[in-house]
C-alpha cells in the first residue's frame, strides 16, 4: 500500500465525520475523529510492532503535535492528556468519564456558531461544576472537527517532506487492510 491509499482512508474518514455532523449524529462523529487519532498517531510513531506501543503516549504526542496547534488557533484550551481521555470515555463508556482520569478537566461539547459558545462561556460559573466535582473544559465540535481535518491535512504533508517518516509510514503500510474489488473475482453467488 502506498502513501495515497492511506489517505484515502483518512479522506473517507472524514466524509464519515462529516456525514455524521451533517445528521446530528454528533456523539457518533466525535467518536470517529477520536479513533481515526489512534492510527495517526501510531504511522507518526517509530514504533512498527503493534504489541509495543505506548497507544497513550503516541496518542497525546500527535495531539500536541497536529491538533492541539489548530485548536489554539481556535481559542481551545485543552490539553492532550484531556483529549487522550475524552477518546477514553466516548469509546470505553460512551459518557464523559473515563478509567483513570482523576483531577483531570472532562471535555464538555458545545453545539453552534462562536456566539452561541460565547454565551455558553459567560454562563460558565453556573456550570463550571458536574454533579462528581470535576471541572469542565468547554471545546466547540465544529472547531474539534476542523481542527482535526487541518491537523491530518498537515500530517499527510509533512509525511511527504520527511523522508524518514514517510518510510516508517509505508513499513506499517502492509498491516492496513485493502479494498477487494468483489466484481473482478469470479464468485459465484447462490
Amino acid at each position: 500500500m502506498n502513501i495515497e491509499r492511506i489517505a484515502e482512508k483518512y479522506i473517507e474518514t472524514i466524509q464519515a465525520i462529516n456525514v455524521c455532523r451533517e445528521n446530528n449524529f454528533l456523539e457518533p462523529a466525535i467518536r470517529l475523529l477520536y479513533c481515526a487519532i489512534d492510527p495517526l498517531s501510531w504511522l507518526y510513531s517509530d514504533q512498527t510492532n503493534v504489541d509495543k506501543r505506548h497507544v497513550r503516549t503516541e496518542y497525546e504526542t500527535w495531539v500536541d503535535t497536529f491538533l492541539l496547534p489548530e485548536l489554539k488557533k481556535h481559542g481551545c484550551e485543552c490539553t492532550a492528556t484531556e483529549l487522550y481521555f475524552a477518546r477514553c470515555s466516548q469509546l470505553h463508556t460512551f459518557s464523559a468519564i473515563a478509567k483513570n482520569q482523576k483531577n483531570t478537566r472532562v471535555l464538555a461539547y458545545v453545539l453552534g456558531d462562536n456566539e452561541h459558545f460565547e454565551k455558553v462561556v459567560h454562563n460558565l460559573p453556573e456550570i463550571e461544576k458536574s454533579s462528581n466535582g470535576t471541572k469542565f473544559v468547554l471545546v466547540r465540535v465544529e472547531c474539534l472537527v476542523n481542527s482535526f481535518i487541518e491537523a491530518t491535512h498537515t500530517f499527510f504533508r509533512l509525511i511527504e517532506e520527511n523522508e524518514t517518516l514517510h518510510n516508517n509510514v509505508i513499513a506499517k503500510a502492509d498491516n492496513y487492510y485493502t479494498p477487494l474489488d468483489f466484481t473482478k473475482l469470479n464468485f459465484e453467488v447462490i
